[in-house]
C-alpha cells in the first residue's frame, strides 16, 4: 500500500508542476515505464485537467494481471487509504498559493 500512496502522490506533485508551467510531456511514457518497473507496480492511470479541460490522460501498465487486461483512462481502482494523500497534497498546493497556512489553527 505504501508503494501506491508515493505513487499517487508523485503522480498529483508532477500533475501541479506541469499544470502550472509549460512543460509539455515529452518522456513521461518513459518514465512510467521505468515506475512501473522499478516499483514493481501492476498499473497506474494519469489525468492532467488544466482550466477545466482534460490536457493529458494515459494508462499504463495491467489492471488485470492474469487476464493481461490494460489501464486505460476508463479503469475505476479503489482508493484506499489513498485518499489522504490526494488530501494533503492538495493542502499543499493551496498551501504553496497562499491560501492556507500549516501553522494556523484550522478554525482561522
Amino acid at each position: 500500500m505504501l508503494r501506491r500512496t508515493i505513487l499517487l502522490t508523485l503522480g498529483i506533485a508532477f500533475v501541479s508542476f506541469a499544470a502550472d508551467s509549460t512543460t509539455t510531456f515529452d518522456g513521461f511514457d518513459s518514465f512510467a515505464q521505468q515506475v512501473l518497473k522499478d516499483w514493481k507496480c501492476a498499473g497506474f492511470a494519469i489525468a492532467i485537467i488544466q482550466d477545466g479541460k482534460v490536457t493529458y490522460a494515459k494508462g499504463y501498465g495491467l489492471r488485470d494481471l492474469k487476464s493481461n487486461q490494460p489501464v486505460t483512462t476508463k479503469t475505476l481502482f479503489a482508493i484506499g487509504s489513498a485518499s489522504k494523500s490526494f488530501t494533503v497534497t492538495s493542502l499543499g498546493v493551496l498551501v504553496d498559493q497562499g491560501k492556507l497556512d500549516w501553522d494556523k489553527p484550522v478554525r482561522d
